[in-house]
């Protein structure tokens, strides 16, 4: 079985049609047999649910196929696409191609998630109604950030030293780390405090940018503004204190091992590069 997604990829969040196409390779789908096409996991996933009765809605599903069999499809549950072989057969060569969003009716199209990410898509067959369903092929799509349309600023600073780090991020409307970046940063003292570094922002946000913090005032805690002139963004950073420790964390998170998305690792990573926590 050979899987196409066209496009493989587009922007978190957006309406688009996306097809995938299944071209039969060896495998005969005799009448009962069917096609399966199902989320990596329903719910938590990185694919929107889909629908095939309300045209003028949004994420309609349809199927076209030139294959000589009479072919139905179905959405189990909101998530899986189910295509049954009513009459005639699917053989080596033969296409089906299911489209995600088509807007032939007026619908709007596929509202793709809002989280950037890979989703993954999982094949499966049954060549006849007495044969058990074999998981045959996978397929991946990538939803990439939205254009920036907020900036963050994390600050962090040890007791008792002037070095400072400072992680300025752009995130898009979805909250995804935005991949674009400007060309540069503008860092101004406010609040009892007076900031030297780095006055350039990091491709992809992901970088630390050095600098020295220094006291003009004794404030319990202090910020620094950044922005960013040619978005028209700008940022209080979070607060750091001159003479005492704090650290940032999460204290409750899930992956793909319970009720969410992504990896241990994923996440691990997440927190470090983007959102710059201690734990």
């Amino acid at each position: 079985m050979k899987a196409t997604l066209i496009p493989a990829e587009a922007t978190a969040g957006s309406f688009t049609t996306v097809s995938l196409e299944l071209t039969i390779e060896g495998e005969t789908i005799r009448q009962g047999g069917y096609l399966k096409v199902a989320p990596f996991r329903r719910v938590a996933n990185y694919w929107a649910p889909a629908q095939g009765r309300m045209r003028e809605r949004k994420n309609y599903v349809t199927l076209n196929t030139a294959a000589d069999a009479g072919l139905c499809l179905t959405i189990e549950g909101g998530w899986d696409a189910l295509v049954r072989v009513e009459t005639g057969r699917l053989a080596h060569g033969d296409t089906v191609t299911i489209a995600y969003g088509d807007t032939s009716g007026g619908g709007p199209g596929f509202q793709l998630s809002s989280l950037a990410g890979k989703a993954e898509l999982r094949i499966s067959y049954a060549p006849d109604a007495e044969t058990e369903e074999e998981e045959i092929a996978q397929v991946f799509f990538y939803l990439r950030p939205g254009e920036p349309a907020e900036l963050r600023a994390r600050l962090r600073k040890e007791p008792g030293r002037q070095a400072a780090l400072l992680r300025p991020v752009l995130i898009d409307r979805f909250g995804n780390t935005a991949e674009n970046s400007p060309a540069g940063l503008k860092v101004e003292s406010i609040e009892g405090v007076e900031y030297e570094g780095q006055n350039a922002f990091p491709k992809g946000g992901k970088a630390l940018c050095a600098g020295v913090i220094t006291a003009k005032a004794p404030l319990p805690c202090s910020r620094i503004r950044v922005s960013a002139p040619s978005l028209g963004l700008a940022a209080l950073s979070d607060p750091v204190s001159m003479d005492t420790q704090v650290f940032w964390g999460d204290l409750h998170c899930h992956t793909r091992l319970a009720q969410a998305l992504d990896t241990p690792e994923f996440l691990y990573e997440y927190a470090k590069n983007d959102a710059a926590l201690d734990f």
